[in-house]
């Protein structure tokens, strides 16, 4: 288990080595989105209350990437402008649920180049597992370790991190896409925290660069990008009355449920929720990996503008149905929309452009044409806290510290926000394991001695190596 051992994600500096695509593998990985396929439009009628449809096809080819030859979010954006009506007209949850319901009809064909046949195994949660259970709130994710030498994840501990926190605090769904041979042991660690589980063929992820590309072979993009096609699709699964966290994996734990912390700071006003990362220390323009991939992804100007921004984490965002299926949507638009990603470029390519998209279109205000309203949580302050901002790698930081004797925000075991209460969801703890290996001999807290940091935090304390515990959570 290396978690303890990978950088921080949000602020890492992959080598050239390691970040570059090989410029022959990359170009014979992408092409032309829509290049020969007929142009399906569905057009937002003038009668948007009842919501009325038309259907339109024709030819279409496109001659490039980006705008000009854009699906996504873009063509909806066109729909609306064209149905003679501003978005005004409608209140902003009708607008939101009519672009979810839009997305949602054209995401088989919208999603063929990246994805591969709508009706594979891959969309398909393997029988073994749990079910959806469509009027739950829910958490999504895909195991994957990104950073130097990402690997997509089945091992027993970095399973049990995860589940086996989340379960001692959350009884709804949790729906996970793992690669695919998983050994009896990760197996059962599923069954029994009752995942509805999403089988990754060999096929799909490339392991031909140290970062993972998916999708189908023509047309790979980072892990970290392709992970939302899956979030879309899952989402169209549920109620629209559910909640929907999407978190990363291999450096989230659960301190307590998600769903029912601060719910009221942001619920109904707004419909989507992210959170920032530590300022001052983590700012776009100072981190060296999130203003390299703003500019190669949406240019000097772009930089100039948001390069003083408080990055936004990419570990987690948490929202209702219809935000979360409209929120995927734009972030996987972003790779055809993105300046960067047009194909005499060849830019923002590297495994971390999601955190560009991101960023970029929070605040570029993107959304807001769709009648979806963003809460963002200052670091410390909301569902999840995200920590490698408080003793960063590879940032010139102006405030670091101990956790517990200088940030004061260990304490018996639990890690807390600003206020006091415990973050329901911590992200980038392995940052501190040091003082958590420290706390553990301290303390004298059993342990087997493999990963024994994970004694010190009280969410996963015995989820191994103690007498009393199991792999059953």
């Amino acid at each position: 288990m290396i978690i303890s051992s990978v950088l921080c994600v949000t602020c890492v500096i992959f080598s050239e080595a390691t970040h570059a695509v090989d410029s022959e593998l990359y170009k014979r990985h992408r092409r032309l989105q829509f290049d020969g396929m007929f142009d399906t439009e569905v057009i937002i009628s003038k009668d948007k209350v009842t919501g009325s449809r038309k259907a339109k096809r024709g030819p279409g080819k496109s001659g490039k990437r980006g705008r000009a030859g854009a699906g996504g979010l873009s063509k909806l954006r066109s729909r609306v402008d064209a149905s003679g009506e501003d978005e005004g007209t409608l209140s902003e949850g009708l607008l939101l649920k009519k672009t979810s319901e839009d997305i949602t009809m054209n995401t088989d064909r919208y999603n063929l180049w990246w994805t591969g046949p709508p009706d594979s195994d891959t969309f398909k949660p393997a029988p073994w597992g749990a079910m959806h259970t469509e009027n739950q709130n829910v958490i999504f994710t895909m195991a994957v370790i990104q950073g130097m030498n990402d690997r997509l994840v089945q091992t027993p501990h970095d399973l049990l991190l995860f589940l086996g926190s989340a379960r001692r605090y959350f009884n709804g769904d949790i729906v996970m896409a793992i690669e695919s041979g998983l050994s009896p042991e990760a197996k059962d660690i599923l069954i029994r925290n009752r995942v509805v589980v999403y089988e990754i063929p060999d096929t799909l992820c490339s392991k031909a660069t140290d970062s993972i590309f998916c999708g189908v072979e023509e047309e790979r993009v980072p892990a970290s990008v392709f992970r939302y096609f899956f979030y879309e699709k899952w989402a169209s699964r549920y109620n629209a009355e559910s909640l929907i966290l999407l978190a990363d994996f291999r450096d989230i734990i659960f301190q307590a449920d998600p769903f029912e912390y601060k719910v009221r700071d942001w619920f109904p006003d707004a419909q989507l929720v992210l959170f920032q990362e530590f300022f001052p220390n983590m700012v776009i323009g100072r981190c060296r990996f999130n203003r390299r991939v703003m500019q190669e992804c949406y240019g000097d100007e772009a930089l100039r503008q948001y390069g003083p921004r408080v990055i936004i984490s990419s570990g987690s965002s948490l929202g209702t149905r219809d935000a979360i299926i409209v929120w995927s949507h734009a972030v996987t638009s972003q790779l055809q929309e993105a300046p960067g990603r047009l194909v005499e470029t060849q830019r923002c390519t590297t495994g971390g452009i999601d955190h560009a998209f991101i960023n970029w279109m929070v605040y570029a205000n993107k959304l807001n044409v769709y009648g979806m309203k963003i809460k963002l949580f200052a670091q410390g302050e909301g569902a999840m806290n995200t920590l490698g901002g408080l003793k960063p790698d590879t940032v010139v930081a102006n405030l670091t510290g101990p956790i517990t004797t200088y940030w004061k925000i260990l304490q018996n075991g639990d890690i807390l926000n600003w206020n006091g209460d415990r973050s329901p969801v911590v992200h980038q703890l392995e940052h501190f394991v040091d003082e958590m290996i420290d706390i553990v001999d301290h303390q004298h807290l059993e342990n087997d001695g493999v990963d024994k940091e994970w004694q010190a935090i009280r969410s996963t304390r015995c989820l191994w190596g103690c007498t009393s515990s199991t792999l059953k959570v």
